[in-house]
């Protein structure tokens, strides 16, 4: 539901505002690619984790997607990028290491893992997307079908059930946050270093983690906290000199 809503959002905004859609493309391929794996990815890793957990681990991940494909196209990376991203990953690794009184669930630590890889992919892809709406709307499209045949073969583990209200919430997330949300984020990608795309979405983590406070009544165990800390710390080493250097 959520994927075929943003599809259909999508659509109709292109055809309202008589965008060109080539839908078949190698791009295009690749980004629904991303986008299939991602969704499904943490659709079923929530199912285990909570919010401000399974958050950190996946934009932790994107992170270090963003950052290795700095390193391996040749770009010059800075000390304090290289310092910044260690201290992160230790956060992560930290956050992943079993103790009594912690524990978490690995394929499902796993699962989102793997859908922060794949949302750094769809990011860095976006970097050479010439129309925003367009390239997501080909995505959409295309992930559509791929979502529909991963959801029938992969068992959930779970009865299936449906209810109206949660049925509304997934048409309203892929329409608006999913659809119209990754379409302005594919137009600002092109204008902005890959460093600064991966850290502007570290307050993602905080913003879930309360949420999952307010309204799921999710507990916040120190050591998220501190897992926390250490990765909001590596990006802001990572930003914060950089930004000093240029001045």
């Amino acid at each position: 539901l959520r994927v075929s809503s943003g599809a259909i959002t999508l659509l109709l905004i292109s055809y309202m505002g008589k965008y060109s859609l080539k839908i078949l493309s190698l791009l295009h391929f690749k980004t629904a690619a991303a986008l299939s794996l991602y969704l499904i990815g943490f659709s079923y890793a929530f199912t285990n984790l909570e919010t401000g957990i399974g958050v950190l681990i996946q934009f932790g991940v994107v992170q270090l997607v963003m950052f290795a494909s700095s390193f391996l196209s040749d770009q010059k990376v800075p000390k304090n990028k290289s310092i910044g991203a260690i201290i992160a990953f230790s956060g992560l690794i930290y956050l992943l290491w079993p103790s009594e009184n912690f524990t978490l669930n690995m394929n499902a630590s796993i699962l989102m893992a793997i859908a922060g890889m794949a949302w750094g992919i769809y990011s860095l892809l976006g970097k050479d997307a010439v129309s925003a709406i367009s390239a997501t709307t080909a995505s959409f499209v295309i992930s559509t079908p791929i979502c529909l045949i991963l959801v029938i073969l992969i068992p959930s583990g779970s009865d299936f059930s449906w209810s109206n209200t949660g049925a509304l919430l997934a048409i309203s997330s892929g329409s608006i946050t999913s659809g119209m949300g990754y379409a302005l984020w594919y137009y600002v990608l092109p204008k902005i270093p890959s460093t600064n795309a991966a850290v502007s979405q570290l307050s993602v983590p905080l913003i879930a983690a309360a949420g999952g406070m307010i309204f799921m009544q999710e507990l916040i165990t120190l050591k998220f906290i501190l897992s926390c800390a250490l990765v909001l710390g590596g990006i802001a080493i990572t930003i914060g000199l950089s930004k000093n250097a240029d001045n």
